[in-house]
């Protein structure tokens, strides 16, 4: 595996870049999804912030499909996604970004 350690930060070590890193974009509704789009555009930034650490893009996952839905609804597809990939990953652990 081929990492680029030219941001990585000293507080990632290679054990933490041979997990999978998980970007949540979150916004609770459709209309803080319409206010807020320079946060959203943040958050997915956050896929490039992990590449920049040393990352691989197939390391990187992101869950977004839960964006602009209610707190209880959004939380529970996330989890179903994040337990459904944890499961399907063979005992991978994951970084949260």
């Amino acid at each position: 595996m081929s990492h680029s350690f030219n941001l990585r930060s000293e507080k990632i070590a290679l054990h933490h870049l041979e997990r999978s890193a998980i970007v949540y974009i979150r916004q609770s509704t459709l209309q803080q999804v319409l206010d807020h789009q320079e946060s959203t555009r943040l958050q997915y930034g956050l896929v490039n912030r992990a590449l920049a650490l040393g990352w691989t893009k197939e390391q990187v996952l992101v869950i977004d499909d839960d964006l602009g839905k209610c707190r209880v609804r959004r939380f529970m597809s996330s989890i179903r996604r994040f337990m459904s990939c944890n499961l399907n990953c063979c005992n991978h652990c994951f970084a949260w970004l």
